[in-house]
């Protein structure tokens, strides 16, 4: 509901507190308490509902995103999920790296004992040669 205010036609218009204050940047209880307390001038309509006196040019505020609690868990999940994804690539790299490293322990392993029965092998053709040449 739109009034033209009387005084000053084309410079003002008369809003009910739910359409004046988004244009005053205010809350509408603060502008209620600004109407109590004498700062802004209101009147009543014949409803009994205020009618504010706001410039016509005044633009309401923009809408700013007020993040709300689902957006706050929203984020935290998906800042826990890439924790946990990083975690287990991490945990991957690790197992990979130690998957390496006990096969090459095992590599060394296996060539130490390679050497050792060669060794005991020769050791063994060198005493049945001699048996068999003496």
């Amino acid at each position: 509901m739109t009034l033209t205010g009387g005084t000053a036609a084309a410079s003002s218009v008369l809003l009910p507190i739910s359409e004046a204050a988004p244009r005053l940047r205010l809350h509408p209880s603060a502008l209620r308490s600004r109407i109590r307390r004498g700062v802004i001038q209101a009147r009543r309509d014949n409803a009994g509902q205020f009618l504010v006196e706001v410039p016509a040019n005044a633009q309401p505020a923009p809408e700013i995103a007020v993040p709300s609690p689902e957006d706050d868990l929203a984020l935290e999940v998906a800042v826990l999920r890439r924790e946990l994804e990083a975690a287990r690539l991490a945990l991957a790299r690790a197992e990979g790296e130690r998957d390496t490293t006990t096969a090459a322990v095992k590599i060394e392993a296996a060539k130490r004992v390679i050497a050792e029965l060669r060794t005991m092998l020769s050791e063994a053709r060198r005493s049945w040669r001699h048996v068999l040449l003496t």
